[in-house]
């Protein structure tokens, strides 16, 4: 992993920041930001523990590829949301109903 990506962190970047602007409210805007994370993730190969939140597991199904292959190179994806559906066995993700 890059030096770079070992001491990163947001929390420099909104410390002058509006609480208002720092929120999300559309489907759109959170999607592009969890992307682009996982993107990273994905492009740097990290081995690491990716935790990601859905409203309901049936949202996560449309994700399932993309969460698979993130499994694959980061090792642990844990995702957390409520049991409205149910989920497939899929190596290195764990369920975590809400």
């Amino acid at each position: 992993m890059p030096q770079s990506l070992r001491t990163m962190s947001l929390y420099p970047l909104v410390l002058n920041h509006n609480l208002g602007d720092l929120s999300t409210n559309s489907v759109q805007t959170l999607l592009a930001i969890s992307h682009s994370i996982e993107d990273v993730v994905m492009r740097y190969h990290l081995e690491l523990t990716f935790y990601a939140g859905f409203q309901r597991f049936s949202s996560f199904m449309p994700q399932i590829e993309r969460f698979s292959r993130l499994a694959s190179i980061c090792g642990d994806v844990i995702v957390l949301g409520v049991p409205d559906s149910p989920v497939p066995a899929i190596p290195n993700i764990t369920f975590v109903p809400l």
